[in-house]
């Protein structure tokens, strides 16, 4: 496949799905020449292709709908953690593993597409070991 930039923000990691993604936003794009708003497009496209975004909360990685049109829902919540305070790194990584894979399993099996954003994985220290995960799946 072609780069992600022209179907995903770089700002973000995508983690499954990408033929789903690259299917809702050409239908997006073929709405939009027709006259059509971004937000009308995505409410008249709604082809089942679903978005699931894998976010940092106060207590850990949970994943929820990337759309308005499911209202932002929350899928998967976080897990509490063990300890208050900041979690060492393992841990940190241990449980966006988790989540990632939850996140995955979900998009694949609702036709859809999961993906994380490189700022959260930075600003919890781990976005190089989430980066070389991803770079082993996507290329072996």
């Amino acid at each position: 496949m072609s780069e992600l930039t022209d179907v995903l923000p770089s700002a973000f990691l995508l983690l499954a799905g990408e033929d789903n993604l690259r299917a809702q936003r050409t239908n997006e794009r073929a709405l939009m020449a027709q006259g059509y708003n971004l937000p009308q497009a995505q409410e008249r496209e709604r082809s089942g292709v679903i978005g699931i975004h894998l976010v940092r909360s106060l207590y850990g990685w949970s994943v929820r709908y990337a759309s308005g049109l499911q209202n932002f829902g929350l899928i998967r919540p976080s897990r509490l953690p063990d300890s208050h305070g900041p979690r060492v790194w393992h841990e940190e990584f241990a449980d966006y593993l988790e989540a990632r894979q939850y996140a995955i399993d979900y998009a694949r099996s609702y036709r859809g597409y999961a993906y994380v954003s490189r700022g959260d994985l930075e600003r919890f220290g781990i976005q190089d070991a989430a980066e070389a995960v991803e770079a082993a799946v996507r290329f072996p």
